[in-house]
């Protein structure tokens, strides 16, 4: 049978002519969008994206990791992760907040941080993957912000929501929420949850501008700044009796002197041992620097993570802060190698100093904190006996203490505000640190007999 188009005998040559038939296709569509003007760079959505499973939270913008709740569940803690960014996408707080505790001590607190927020943020709530349960008053508060899924949420669920704060007029906007429910046979969500929106166009941030300050330029300055790249500081970031950021403290009223201080204050390097609690950080520094005989000049802020908060705050006060990212499988391994390097970096810093004073950020220092480290360093420097100072008692409750001129020596290592040596550090501690893949507490490490050997520290005794 003939064909009715002499043409079609000829496989080849049709396929040929329908590949160029559909190249010209092509080619006229790919012309046609690139006539299309793009939209400029601030109209373009912005694309966010939550992960929370199994204790880990993490949340990135156009793809850029924004926020890492920790690798696990014991650094994160428990309860409602809370992240706050302005309109460049600038991380400007966050924040766990313990929801399994008691309504009174829990949601006040996050209340009052959720207040002190000004306009134009975006807010992300996650639950960490935990069996915690939210209180009724976390629960309302969370409802006024227009969460539909909290009211209902039961016992052991994982929950993402997150809401745009506006300004003008001050209202909430509902931008994503998801939940996910617990298996009746566990108790707790296991499957990883998900949730993406698009990051709005928020009005750009003001810089804190007071009409009339009774504060230098350069203070203002500061102050300034720091409001302008973190929230949750109202005591800070207010015109009217702001929080002092630059303080005068007394001098050490001591009849001796020694190595250990020089005009007045104490002559040996602080290392502030910080993570990602910059409200508690805020509170000690701000008591640090207020002690008699404090050298703000000799104070290191080691900061760990990724977290800028704590960075912002020792800025905040002038003070040095150096950031680096431990490595470790757990939580207790990543603590380990950042005081590791913190101390390596304090020896480093100070070339001629013999001692160092650790501090950890959540430790508030009594007014005599220098008057007691001054005149019991010179007896570690003496004693080879001796492991260490600290001015920490876990038995010195406020009605059993006021005996300054008792002390004690005892068979273990406080680890809270103590003081140690060079010698001991380098010859003795850094080469036996416990490496990364251990799971070891630092300060357990260090009391354990083959270290500490046989050694005492001295600690301030009570009534």
């Amino acid at each position: 049978m003939k064909s009715v188009c002499s043409l079609c005998g000829n496989r080849t040559l049709v396929l040929v002519l329908f590949a160029i038939l559909l190249w010209m296709f092509l080619q006229f569509v790919v012309r046609l969008t690139l006539d299309q003007p793009s939209p400029p760079a601030s109209q373009r959505a912005r694309k966010f994206y939550v992960l929370s499973r199994r204790g880990k939270i993490q949340m990135w913008l156009d793809g850029n990791l924004v926020v890492e709740g920790e690798r696990d569940e014991e650094e994160i803690g428990r309860g409602v992760l809370l992240a706050v960014f302005r309109s460049d996408g600038h991380r400007t707080g966050s924040r766990t907040f313990d929801t399994c505790g008691p309504d009174d001590g829990t949601s006040p607190t996050m209340g009052a941080y959720l207040e002190s927020i000004p306009g134009e943020r975006v807010i992300v709530f996650a639950i960490i993957s935990s069996p915690c349960n939210l209180g009724f008053l976390a629960r309302n508060h969370l409802i006024q912000m227009g969460s539909s899924s909290i009211s209902t949420l039961p016992f052991g669920s994982t929950w993402i929501f997150a809401v745009h704060k506006r300004s003008n007029p001050a209202a909430i906007a509902v931008l994503a929420e998801a939940a996910s429910t617990p298996r009746p046979e566990t108790g707790i969500t296991t499957a990883p949850l998900t949730l993406q929106f698009d990051f709005p166009t928020l009005a750009p941030s003001d810089l804190l501008v007071c009409q009339s300050s009774s504060s230098s330029s350069t203070s203002h300055e500061k102050r300034s700044r720091f409001c302008g790249l973190t929230d949750g500081y109202p005591e800070v970031c207010r015109c009217e009796n702001p929080h002092d950021i630059i303080f005068h403290p007394a001098p050490l009223q001591l009849e001796t002197t020694s190595e250990f201080m020089v005009d007045r204050r104490i002559n040996v390097p602080v290392a502030v041992i910080a993570g990602n609690r910059p409200y508690y950080l805020n509170t000690m520094l701000r008591a640090l620097l207020m002690t008699s005989g404090v050298d703000p000049a000799l104070i290191t802020v080691f900061t760990d993570g990724l977290h800028a908060e704590p960075g912002h705050i020792a800025d905040l006060y002038g003070l040095r802060s150096i950031h680096h990212l431990s490595s470790g499988r757990t939580s207790t391994a990543m603590i380990s190698q950042h005081y590791r390097s913190s101390l390596s970096a304090s020896f480093t810093l100070h070339p001629r100093a013999g001692f160092v004073i650790v501090l950890e950020e959540d430790v508030l220092v009594a007014g005599d904190f220098f008057t007691y480290i001054a005149q019991t360093l010179p007896v570690l420097a003496e004693d080879p006996s001796l492991y260490c100072v600290s001015a920490w008692n876990d038995l010195g409750r406020e009605n059993e203490t006021g005996e300054p001129g008792r002390l004690y020596r005892v068979e273990g290592m406080p680890g809270l505000g103590m003081a140690i040596s060079r010698a001991l550090f380098e010859k003795e501690l850094l080469p036996n640190w416990p490496s990364p893949l251990k799971k070891w507490d630092w300060d357990m490490w260090m009391r354990s007999p083959a270290i500490r050997k046989g050694r005492e520290c001295i600690i301030p005794g009570e009534k």
